[in-house]
């Protein structure tokens, strides 16, 4: 019997050992780690016996005072019977000084008389990747939809008004471009007025940005 309990025992660390998480459990009381899988050591470069051996100072170290203010939250939150679960994005500094998002789940693991928190267990998840991929996806999107905008802007704008164009962002009077075209400066005046309603801006400074950015001068 012995012996199953021994082995199911080391089937549970190697499993928390592997898990894709750094897991602690947190001394109420003393405000310290008093254990943590090896997981620290990939994911934030620390080793288990700093986590552990490093008290409430190491706390300090690699959270900031708002997220320390959340572990106590949820101290409150479990002592006041308002659930057996609790969600915070912790902000972890690594050991190369780098902050890591941690999604991460709390709950209680042992508690003295009168519901009062003895130690509880912290489970983050490392979501820096995915919010900076996720910011990225955001970005590029705006990027595409921005781009099919202009190409659908540039298609809809004739050939003379792609002629005045050039010529505004290459800072031509109304009546140098009605020179140079050969056409009267009411018919220009309407033209323009056609690109600042296409290009759905107020003003010839917005002709000119666009002129730039979609490379017509």
């Amino acid at each position: 019997q012995n012996r199953e309990v021994g082995r199911r025992q080391s089937v549970t660390d190697m499993v928390l050992d592997f898990v894709p998480a750094v897991i602690f459990l947190i001394d109420a009381e003393r405000n310290r780690i008093s254990w943590v899988n090896s997981s620290i050591k990939g994911m934030l470069g620390y080793t288990v016996e700093q986590a552990e051996g490093g008290g409430t100072k190491f706390l300090r170290e690699i959270l900031p005072s708002e997220d320390l203010r959340q572990l106590q939250q949820a101290v409150e939150f479990f002592e006041k019977r308002k659930g057996d679960e609790y969600k915070a994005m912790l902000h972890i500094r690594d050991a190369f000084g780098e902050e890591h998002k941690m999604n991460t789940t709390i709950a209680p693991a042992e508690r003295f008389e009168k519901n009062k928190i003895k130690s509880y267990i912290c489970i983050a998840l490392d979501v820096t990747r995915q919010t900076e991929t996720q910011q990225e996806l955001k970005q590029l999107l705006r990027q595409m939809t921005t781009d099919t905008n202009s190409d659908s802007v540039v298609r809809s704008i004739t050939r003379r008004e792609y002629d005045i164009l050039r010529l505004i962002a290459k800072e031509f009077s109304t009546k140098q471009i009605a020179e140079e075209l050969n056409i009267s400066v009411p018919t220009v005046e309407t033209h323009r007025r056609n690109l600042l309603r296409k290009v759905a801006v107020k003003n010839t400074a917005g002709l000119v940005r666009f002129a730039v950015e979609q490379m017509i001068v």
